[in-house]
């Protein structure tokens, strides 16, 4: 029946959209790149630094073009160049928030 047809499907589209490209996981996307080749369905860990499905990160924050735990820990040392996505940064205390 159709559900057979829709399990054998889903046994064949097992990629992910890395953005630009195609990868057969989150994992292989950066193909040595890091995070700039970490997107669509992917987002970049930047603790970890690795590329991971995007529902796998529900409780960290996008800091952007990276996760981190928290807003605070998405500059990394950077300042404010890397405090973007659901973060802000906040010139008064030099912080990400």
């Amino acid at each position: 029946g159709s559900t057979g047809q829709c399990k054998r499907l889903l046994q064949q589209v097992e990629s992910v959209s890395c953005g630009d490209h195609i990868a057969d996981t989150c994992a292989d996307c950066p193909q040595g790149n890091g995070a700039a080749f970490c997107n669509g369905e992917c987002i970049w860990d930047g603790s970890t630094g690795q590329c991971k499905r995007l529902l796998q990160q529900v409780e960290s924050v996008s800091c952007g073009d990276h996760i981190a735990d928290t807003c605070a820990d998405c500059p990394q040392g950077n300042g404010a160049a890397f405090c973007n996505g659901e973060c802000i940064w906040d010139g008064s205390t030099g912080q990400c928030k």
